[in-house]
């Protein structure tokens, strides 16, 4: 019988952390011992501890890992030259230690363990939001105040007349997220004993009522774009053909990558100021649900992340880790900028040509023959243009810890069918 490792555990631990994270914010927050609200953050010390005393004791470390760890300390120290606080990239830092761990970690993990606990987590998640929809949770909605610093428990919002709820997530937003990386993540899996993608099951069912829930236009989006990527691999296997409307696909996730670029590079040029809601467009309440927040990030989101790239020397080494997003919002609240683009969030974190190097691999890598890999760089392409990724623990963990898993990671998956 297999045994879990203290590794494999304590992600584990760390996935169940994360998926009932408003809760634990609710119960703790408020207290003296507010400090355990941050649990997931102290596991992952512990784990990045551990990671340190195997690349001192075996000198082993993965190249990949040494790029991005060197990239990341490089980053910080241009952040401290740009003047943001160490404390503001540090916040930052902890967000990525995941993606650290998922990629040196991966083989440490049974995938048959992983799928046991994805499928709980995937229906602990749904539970929460039906039992959200008939009852408030206390927590939720409250604004907590430790060193200055303001922390919501909970957040449960509105978009027309659709209720967005977080059951026992921080917002519908990471829910949303979380749901839909359980599906991907449950999908892959399976994937590596079937050699196809197994759609409309129950976890497909489950997963897509879920994000109908959870009213976020943007996991509804992606979901049903991967699904045509994967009803287009499914159908590739009999017909050939069918490969020429997989590269149209993946043409597509590039095209729709970088436009958020140029779209903010007009409108900071030509300092164009709409007032979207007096538009005609946004006279009915269902244009407003679906084109409110893309226009709010064409006019205002975009075109305020270039800003903060104005000057020479940021545009070519960035504002450093911490410069944009969830910890510039604490640190910075009058710069803020959630930027809702990888390819602006990455221009203002590590500048330009380190941006465009990236932009070249992630193209490699979309067309690579590995259909998992090609997979995963087309919804990282997709969900990057309205949300900001390198603010999600659960993405990092789904896109790091599966990216390049190799066939040895396959042979713990035969009883998967």
């Amino acid at each position: 019988m297999y045994k879990i490792n203290l590794v494999e555990s304590t992600i584990y631990l760390y996935l169940f952390f994360l998926s009932i994270d408003g809760l634990i914010r609710g119960l703790f927050l408020s207290t003296s011992v507010f400090f355990f609200a941050y649990i997931k953050v102290g596991i992952l010390l512990i784990l990045m501890f551990y990671l340190y005393i195997k690349v001192i004791k075996f000198h082993k470390i993965t190249i990949l890992n040494f790029i991005y760890i060197s990239i990341l300390c490089i980053s910080i120290l241009i952040a401290l030259e740009n003047n943001i606080s160490i404390y503001q990239s540090l916040f930052a830092l902890q967000i990525l230690l995941i993606s650290i761990i998922a990629y040196e970690f991966k083989y440490e993990v049974n995938l048959s363990n992983l799928l046991k606990l994805l499928t709980f987590l995937l229906y602990l998640s749904i539970f929460g939001l039906v039992f959200n929809y008939f009852v408030d949770f206390p927590w939720q909605n409250h604004l907590v105040n430790i060193d200055g610093y303001e922390i919501t428990t909970g957040i449960n919002g509105s978009m027309g007349e659709f209720r967005r709820l977080s059951g026992f997530s921080v917002s519908n937003g990471v829910l949303s997220f979380f749901i839909f990386s359980c599906f991907l993540m449950i999908s892959i899996i399976k994937y590596y004993t079937l050699n196809y993608f197994k759609l409309f099951n129950h976890i497909w069912y489950i997963s897509f009522v879920g994000l109908i829930l959870s009213a976020l236009k943007t996991t509804i989006f992606v979901f049903l774009m991967i699904n045509i990527f994967m009803i287009f691999y499914n159908l590739s296997i009999r017909y050939k053909l069918v490969n020429i409307l997989l590269v149209v696909l993946k043409l597509f996730s590039l095209v729709y990558l970088i436009s958020p670029f140029f779209i903010a590079i007009y409108m900071y040029i030509n300092r164009a100021v709409v007032d979207y809601s007096a538009n005609s467009l946004f006279e009915n309440d269902f244009n407003r649900i679906l084109f409110a927040t893309m226009a709010d990030r064409i006019i205002r989101v975009w075109p305020k992340g270039l800003s903060l790239i104005t000057e020479p020397h940021i545009f070519i080494f960035g504002r450093g880790l911490g410069g944009i997003g969830v910890a510039q919002n604490i640190f910075e609240p009058d710069l803020y900028t959630s930027g809702d683009s990888l390819f602006i969030q990455l221009l203002v974190t590590i500048g330009a040509p380190l941006t465009f190097l990236l932009l070249m691999y992630f193209i490699v890598k979309l067309f690579t023959k590995d259909i998992i890999d090609s997979l995963l760089v087309f919804t990282l392409l997709i969900i990057s243009v309205t949300h900001n990724i390198i603010d999600s623990p659960i993405l990092l963990f789904l896109f790091f810890f599966f990216y390049q898993y190799k066939s040895k990671g396959y042979k713990k998956c035969s009883n998967l069918r």
